[in-house]
């Protein structure tokens, strides 16, 4: 197959990193190329990948269709893999006018609701949908957006490179850790009021470690102060690569209210750090409570604060507890997976649009 991914983005983020994995995997025995708009972020995608620019500034960028279609016709493109809006309606308009399959790629249910904006992007212009979690999926067939069979349920891999290590286990502090951007929905203020209310004896050897930048780091800095944290809460930043710190930790906590599977919190799994997380965070899809991790529902503080002084107050059991979550996020979230549902769903949408085109 010839594919064509799109990124219009100039920061990097989830998509961007979903765009680097599918790439990586499918260039094993196909043709992959991409359409980048960010020169910057170029040198991070995969430096043995084709690549070309274009403006992709909106869907009225005339240059840019030209463009993408001129690459097109060059390199006999068969799939467009856009992965935001604005690429959804190029590309959809595109593969209208050049015969190419539009496969979506949805990482997020926010913004995806009924209407005709949505309907048009989500039936009319794309063949197939590609999301993470089967709590997208769910969402998208509950709004009526779109017909179940078209939507595929993909796990993106992990960077096994950055996944050797393997939590060691020592005495001492327990420490938590909460990587992410810092903002209301990943829960990070629900974290701090639940540290907050635990116990004198248990938080006299407690450290939190919140690795990140955000809208909210303000805020959640006047919160530690406010609630007397300043000696157990540390803000540590964006770090291009966090596991060092999650490495160090007992537990990785993830209470997002409205997310769906954070790659950090799989990293997490995958290096043996034992996982707390919501069951809005989409971690439920993965995660059996007391069997390779802990869920909670973040929208109830008692509950929160429950968990983390049993977690703290076992903390025997968190190496199993830890093994475990490995054993499971290696195996569900593997590059052959990750490839070969890749592979399956690309030829099936083509064997439609071939069998469609005959009528």
């Amino acid at each position: 197959m010839k594919i064509l991914f799109v990124c219009s983005t100039n920061n990097w983020g989830s998509d961007e990193n979903w765009i680097n994995l599918a790439m990586r995997v499918l260039s094993r025995e196909h043709q992959i190329y991409l359409c980048y708009r960010n020169k910057i972020l170029r040198t991070r995608f995969n430096k043995d990948i084709p690549k070309f620019r274009a403006p992709l500034l909106n869907i009225f960028d005339l240059f840019t269709y030209l463009k993408i279609i001129r690459f097109i016709n060059r390199e006999n493109i068969q799939i467009l893999v856009p992965t935001k809006k604005k690429e959804f309606f190029i590309c959809g308009i595109i593969s209208i006018l050049k015969g190419t399959v539009n496969i979506l790629r949805l990482g997020m249910i926010s913004n995806i609701q009924r209407g005709f904006w949505n309907w048009l992007i989500l039936n009319k212009l794309s063949r197939g949908i590609i999301v993470s979690s089967k709590r997208i999926k769910q969402h998208l067939v509950t709004q009526s957006l779109i017909a179940e069979n078209k939507v595929k349920v993909i796990y993106e891999c992990l960077d096994i490179n950055k996944l050797q290590v393997t939590k060691q286990w020592i005495e001492g502090d327990f420490n938590i850790v909460s990587v992410g951007n810092l903002v209301p929905s990943k829960g990070f203020h629900i974290l701090l009021k639940a540290v907050a209310n635990l116990s004198k004896e248990i938080k006299q050897n407690l450290k939190v470690n919140i690795v990140g930048t955000g809208d909210m780091e303000i805020k959640l800095r006047l919160m530690v102060k406010e609630l007397g944290l300043s000696d157990i809460v540390f803000f540590r930043g964006f770090m291009q690569d966090p596991n060092s710190v999650v490495l160090e930790s007992d537990l990785f906590v993830m209470l997002s209210t409205d997310e769906v599977l954070s790659t950090s919190m799989l990293e997490a799994m995958a290096l043996g750090v034992p996982v707390l997380a919501s069951y809005a965070s989409g971690a439920a899809e993965i995660i059996t409570d007391n069997e390779n991790g802990y869920l909670v529902d973040a929208n109830y503080l008692p509950d929160v604060i429950t968990c983390l002084e049993n977690i703290i107050q076992n903390r025997k059991t968190l190496p199993s507890m830890g093994l475990n979550g490995r054993d499971v996020a290696l195996k569900t979230f593997c590059e052959d997976n990750m490839k070969t549902e890749l592979e399956e769903f690309f030829f099936t949408q083509l064997r439609n649009k071939r069998k469609k085109s005959r009528f």
